[in-house]
């Protein structure tokens, strides 16, 4: 049975000295090695959890939400970046293949006598 964030939260607090402001603060490094489209399902990911956390009211709530907004301008340029590449690819793979067509069609037409 996993444990649950308050027990989490605990075993941090206590096994570390001092005791974090905010057992949860995100490694922003982590987050900047990633490739793109890990990275924005990481953050995703990260921002169910985080907010999770936040309903929970604990001392770390304030910490805890500026992690979120942070990670909400992150997880958003990200994806907006990966639509960008992937738009622009689908239009890069789409007249590659129009081309290809218009060459095939170009081989099937016979001159006209």
């Amino acid at each position: 049975m996993p444990l649950g964030r308050n027990t989490q939260a605990e075993i941090i607090t206590l096994t570390l000295s001092p005791s974090p402001i905010n057992p949860f603060r995100i490694n922003h490094t982590y987050f900047d090695q990633l490739p793109l489209e890990e990275c924005v399902i990481a953050t995703g990911a990260m921002l169910d959890f985080l907010q999770r956390v936040y309903i929970k009211d604990t001392p770390y709530t304030e910490a805890v939400y500026a992690d979120i907004k942070y990670l909400q301008k992150s997880h958003f340029l990200l994806y907006e970046e990966l639509h960008s590449f992937l738009t622009e690819h689908a239009v890069e793979e789409d007249a590659r293949k129009n081309g290809v067509a218009a060459q095939v069609e170009a081989l099937n037409v016979s001159p006209a006598h």
